[in-house]
């Protein structure tokens, strides 16, 4: 089984200043968008994502100092700072400042010592394309980083070769690194795993299902299979890893998969235009149903299935594990994770 991504939160800095003295740990935030502020608000269309937003959660932590907003659209950044700025946890960004670019930041009085990388992925995830290379800038720099899936969308080989340098300076900083997968640290997922430890019998297989909405969905990068890197890239991705998570690592060459592609007509995408997947060339929009299946190396089975075809506004998810004896279930993982054998005995329900 694949260790698990190790978090780590380093609340405070100790200086030696003739006594000892507690430093508030500098944060920046890369990207003004959904990943870091969410979306209820005039800015992005579309429904609320509450789930997706990181500085509502870390402006609550103690011991924690935002020095910068990075983006592009610095209308945008200026905004969501203001909106903070005059918030519950003002005093957290009262020397925030915004830059254009994390170049100029790293450049400037407001370098952080984490950062927070909400970016597109089609502007990060590389090592070949000097436009593409944040990561490996910000690790160069000595900056810690929890990095928004998907790590990239760039082909294998170049992020396999991006991940061996991040791996390398990781090592020779000492840097803390870690890509936002957050269902494998789950209370739900946990007891799945301690339960399968108990069980004592190897896993047979893993099977996941990701059922998800489409006609609240405004953004048209995520219609746009080039710039998202697909809906299993940008949304299934969680649950691929959860599998491999508790499954192990998949045999590549065994991978199959079919889907059903934009040619199947979604009613409701007019409602959207002149945004969702309108702008969207016809050859770059993602697919209605995806399903995969696999070997895992260590013997056991796995399939994913996947689509946006509902009209419902939450996601349905469900992922079931089988032994010799024993089936369980993780429900909902989105919104209220529920793990549970076969037969409806529920052994963990999180107060989520």
């Amino acid at each position: 089984m694949p260790k698990a991504l190790q978090l780590v939160y380093i609340p405070y800095k100790l200086e030696m200043t003739g006594a000892a003295e507690l430093k508030p740990l500098r944060v920046a935030f890369i990207g003004a968008g959904t990943a870091n502020f969410g979306s209820s608000d005039g800015f992005v269309s579309g429904e609320s994502l509450g789930a997706w937003n990181h500085a509502a959660r870390l402006e609550q932590l103690p011991g924690i100092e935002v020095t910068a907003i990075v983006d592009p659209h610095t209308k945008l950044a200026a905004y969501r700072l203001k909106k903070h700025q005059h918030g519950k946890h003002a005093s957290k960004w009262t020397d925030s400042a915004i830059f254009s670019s994390y170049k100029a930041m790293l450049e400037s009085e407001a370098r952080p010592e984490a950062a927070i990388v909400g970016a597109p992925s089609d502007v990060r995830g590389g090592c070949d394309d000097p436009s593409c290379t944040m990561e490996l800038d910000l690790a160069q720099a000595g900056i810690h980083m929890l990095v928004e899936k998907p790590i990239s969308i760039k082909g294998i080989r170049e992020v396999q070769a991006l991940s061996q340098q991040l791996q390398q300076l990781q090592e020779a900083k000492r840097l803390v690194i870690s890509v936002g997968y957050q269902m494998r640290y789950l209370p739900a997922v946990e007891a799945i795993l301690q339960l399968l430890a108990e069980h004592g019998k190897p896993i047979a297989a893993v099977l996941g299902r990701f059922y998800g909405v489409y006609n609240c969905n405004r953004r048209a990068y995520l219609w746009d299979e080039q710039v998202s890197g697909g809906i299993i890239v940008q949304q299934a991705t969680h649950f691929v890893d959860l599998m491999r998570y508790i499954g192990g690592d998949i045999d590549p060459a065994s991978v199959v998969a079919a889907a059903v592609g934009p040619g199947y007509p979604l009613s409701e995408t007019e409602l959207l235009a002149p945004e969702g997947e309108a702008p969207v060339p016809f050859d770059r929009r993602s697919n209605r149903v995806t399903t995969a299946a696999w070997h895992f190396q260590g013997g056991a089975v796995g399939m994913l299935v996947h689509s946006k075809v509902l009209h419902e506004r939450s996601y349905f998810t469900e992922l079931e594990v089988l032994a010799d004896g024993l089936h369980i279930i993780l429900e909902d993982a989105y919104n209220s994770p529920k793990a549970q054998k076969a037969a409806g005995y529920q052994f963990y329900v999180p107060p989520f």
